[in-house]
């Protein structure tokens, strides 16, 4: 009789082992890849030509951003993880006696293919003071620092995702693991 009971116990050791831990032993999140798609302008831009930077730029400062930074693999195409958008406002803000301020508000999104948890769409906007310069928005420092504001936000956002679901996945698995051991603990007193 003894003998059944400990077959019985390893056999449902083995069993919630086998089916449980699978499910909640996600893909270490930052073995993942991730890719960046273009950035369209769904917004005319008031200087000649700046759609084109702006949007190549913030790709690409994006990209050597991750590279730099990021604990995740940066790949052209077949990405894990997929980030893009739009940029949906360009407008300038004035105020009396002061210098104006440009806004640009980009719409993105982040699209994990294996944990939906990590997914978001969301708003970023920056604004810049506007001095008058000729092209504003092509070439010089007030660029960069929109670019840069914009690299900040859309790294940030996604990787705080990342780190708080992670986070969240492992105390679920903590859980279930001290359920599982509750469970083994009341099979073997029985």
């Amino acid at each position: 009789m003894d003998c059944k009971k400990i077959i019985l116990i390893l056999i449902s050791f083995l069993l919630l082992n086998g089916c449980y831990k699978p499910i909640y032993s996600k893909i270490n999140e930052y073995d993942k890849k991730i890719q960046i798609k273009e950035f369209l302008e769904r917004v005319k831009f008031p200087f000649h030509g700046a759609a084109v930077f702006i949007s190549y730029d913030l790709k690409r400062k994006l990209e050597d951003y991750i590279i730099e930074h990021a604990p995740l693999s940066l790949v052209l195409e077949g990405g894990d993880i997929i980030i893009g958008g739009k940029f949906v406002d360009c407008s300038f803000i004035e105020r009396e006696g002061k210098n104006a301020k440009i806004k640009i508000i980009v719409n993105a999104y982040c699209k994990d293919k294996h944990n939906s948890q990590n997914n978001w769409v969301q708003d970023f906007e920056v604004i810049e003071d506007y001095y008058g310069e000729k092209d504003a928005l092509n070439e010089g420092p007030m660029k960069n620092k929109i670019i840069n504001n914009l690299v900040s936000q859309l790294y940030n956002k996604t990787i705080e995702k990342i780190n708080f679901n992670k986070e969240y996945n492992q105390e679920k698995e903590k859980e279930i693991n001290i359920n599982i051991n509750n469970t083994k603990t009341k099979n073997t007193t029985n």
